[in-house]
């Protein structure tokens, strides 16, 4: 068990984040409704900890001072996401909604994602912690939603109607995968 202390610089900031976002919908025909969306944010003084003096693993020990972790308020982080979603409102017993998002999300910060902080995972390079700027721990590029939702007896014209033993078995039931 390793302890190391923790030295704050006197000017350390709170940390806050921008957020942005813009939508565009459409309705289509046979109940179809289109949208498609653009979200961002930028965070600002996020926590990033390094050991200072610290040198290469193999490399003979510095004659500076060590054993100690440093956190600085330097960090930032960023997300950008387009996302597009297909709707079918309900209609004859059926609804259902696809979003397809495309995202990345930076950050040269520790603390963000898991990763640790003060006390877990360090820059690797304390001389150039710009150098520390990658994907986040938490990005994830390409993600698909799909749910639907379907209730026997529903509907406008009675649709989705079901007769003899189907229609006594679903009756007054919904059916969704979510």
């Amino acid at each position: 068990l390793e302890f190391r202390r923790v030295l704050f610089r006197s000017n350390f900031q709170i940390g806050y984040l921008h957020y942005w976002q813009v939508a565009v919908q459409q309705s289509l025909p046979w109940s179809l409704v289109a949208t498609v969306t653009y979200n961002g944010n930028k965070g600002l003084h996020q926590p990033q900890a390094f050991l200072p003096n610290s040198v290469p693993p193999g490399a003979l020990p510095s004659a500076y001072p060590a054993g100690y972790v440093y956190e600085t308020s330097n960090a930032t982080s960023s997300y950008n996401a387009g996302i597009a979603q297909l709707q079918r409102r309900f209609r004859s017993g059926l609804s259902w909604n696809m979003i397809y998002t495309f995202s990345k999300a930076l950050d040269d910060s520790q603390g963000l994602g898991g990763r640790g902080g003060a006390l877990g995972a360090y820059a690797q390079n304390w001389l150039d912690l710009d150098a520390e700027r990658s994907l986040s721990s938490f990005n994830r590029t390409h993600t698909l939603n799909v749910n639907m939702q379907f209730s026997p007896g529903q509907g406008l014209r009675g649709g989705a109607l079901l007769n003899g033993w189907k229609g006594a078995l679903a009756k007054n039931w919904t059916f969704t995968n979510a």
